[in-house]
């Protein structure tokens, strides 16, 4: 991929079109269409709210990256198309609730002049049943003429703008919602995102904490949740990501952020003084107990754990992990160590200067599981672990993780006889909950021991 949009060379002003689409998307929407998604990254966003979503990108580069980005990410809502747009295509699209029309209408005035462009933009809005989000350039040069507003006169467009829709037929209550920095070319400092919307709707898709999931987990389309750094746990090493609780990365980043030698880390130490070959030995220097069905014999090395929130049976011990996947437990040889020493500095370095920004990358989130036991809920940390080290050593208090597609999002303690390897009789009752326990109770002190001695 030589050029990326979305997510290099605009990826502030993508950051800040995903915050105010968030905040201003019609709370009832269910459907939507992204005309010109370019890398997929706002459609992939709708998605992880439960939003249905068609996208239709031409460019085939941009389209091979969004193809990848969203099978990675494995976005299930999505059906992405490489495909042109144009008013007699969209007669066959069945309506939406929503449409994205985002940095594309001056391409399409360039193309097929400005009569035919405001004829599809009106067709959009005529489609949609709520809204439609809409971002228009603001310089003459981007539509190849000239314009009836005045350059960068962001109000003027937007009066403009309502007034085609408005001579459609269409009503169009008619808003700025973001301005964001573009400087491509300096001519045209900022790009405007309108939203254009056809009554007034309850609007705004706030994600939930995992507690306010967890009590609405039966109406909750949501795919990503806010957790509380103190609530994350690791589920292969029974440690935990909090601040007055202990995890091996995390220890690993204050060495970094310290200024410690590589050979000094905390990490090496870890490695050396922790090496279980089961999880069964894991349970036991954890000091859990190890009455934990199948899980006990289960060589750590293998892909495909089966733990209590698999969400379909489990099909046997998986293949053996590349050494550079496998960083739990030692031993691991020195290349290996280097190797995660130099990925969390450069994370450290990145999350630093850029924030924290998971829309952005593929695997960009943090994944896992809501655990409930009683009032109070843990998420269960299924992928990311290096991210969620360098965030929690930064300071960190919240961030935005993802529900771990394939497994059951939610398990309550209180509802075992429901969890699927109970139902399946891979696992007692009993032993279910010891593993529930043992993941919702880490505090990883029995590491930070060992590795103190």
């Amino acid at each position: 991929m030589k050029r990326r949009y979305q997510s290099d060379e605009h990826s502030i002003a993508t950051q800040q079109n995903i915050r105010a689409l968030m905040c201003h998307l019609s709370s009832s929407a269910k459907t939507a269409v992204d005309i010109g998604s370019q890398e997929g990254l706002l459609a992939c966003a709708l998605d992880n709210i439960g939003i249905e979503v068609r996208a239709y990108e031409a460019n085939a580069e941009f389209s091979r990256y969004a193809s990848e980005f969203i099978a990675r990410n494995k976005q299930g809502g999505i059906q992405f198309f490489n495909e042109v747009i144009d008013i007699d295509k969209l007669a066959s699209i069945a309506d939406f609730d929503v449409a994205l029309f985002l940095s594309v209408h001056h391409q399409v005035v360039q193309a097929k002049g400005l009569a035919y462009a405001n004829s599809l933009l009106c067709e959009i809005y005529r489609k949609a049943e709520m809204q439609l989000f809409f971002q228009p350039a603001l310089i003459y040069a981007k539509y190849g003429c000239r314009m009836p507003f005045i350059e960068n006169d962001i109000l003027g467009c937007l009066s403009y703008f309502s007034s085609v829709l408005e001579a459609s037929g269409e009503s169009a209550h008619a808003e700025v919602i973001n301005i964001t920095h573009n400087f491509m070319p300096p001519q045209e400092q900022y790009r405007p995102l309108f939203l254009f919307s056809k009554k007034k709707f309850s609007k705004g898709r706030r994600i939930p904490s995992i507690a306010d999931f967890a009590a609405a987990q039966s109406t909750h389309d949501n795919h990503l949740v806010f957790v509380n750094v103190e609530e994350a746990v690791s589920v292969t090493t029974l440690q935990s990501f909090a601040p007055n609780h202990w995890h091996y990365m995390v220890a690993a980043c204050h060495d970094i952020i310290a200024g410690k030698d590589e050979h000094d880390s905390i990490l090496r130490k870890y490695y050396e003084k922790v090496q279980p070959r089961t999880m069964g030995d894991v349970f036991q220097m954890a000091n859990q107990s190890t009455e934990i069905g199948p899980l006990k014999n289960y060589e750590l090395q293998r892909t495909g754990i089966p733990f209590i929130c698999l969400d379909s049976p489990w099909k046997g011990p998986g293949e053996v992990m590349p050494a550079e996947k496998y960083h739990c437990f030692g031993p691991q040889v020195d290349k290996e160590i280097s190797f995660h020493v130099n990925l969390l500095r450069d994370l450290k370095d990145k999350i630093k200067r850029d924030g924290y920004s998971p829309e952005l990358h593929i695997d960009g989130h943090i994944a896992g599981v809501v655990l409930k036991r009683g009032a109070t809920c843990r998420f269960a940390v299924l992928s990311g672990q290096h991210r969620l080290a360098v965030l929690s050593s930064l300071g960190y208090t919240h961030f935005v993780a993802k529900l771990y597609p394939g497994f059951v999002q939610l398990l309550d303690y209180d509802k075992v006889e429901t969890w699927p390897v109970v139902k399946s009789a891979l696992y007692t009752r009993g032993e279910a909950q010891a593993v529930f326990d043992a993941i919702f109770d880490a505090d990883g002190m029995w590491a930070a021991k060992l590795c103190c001695q």
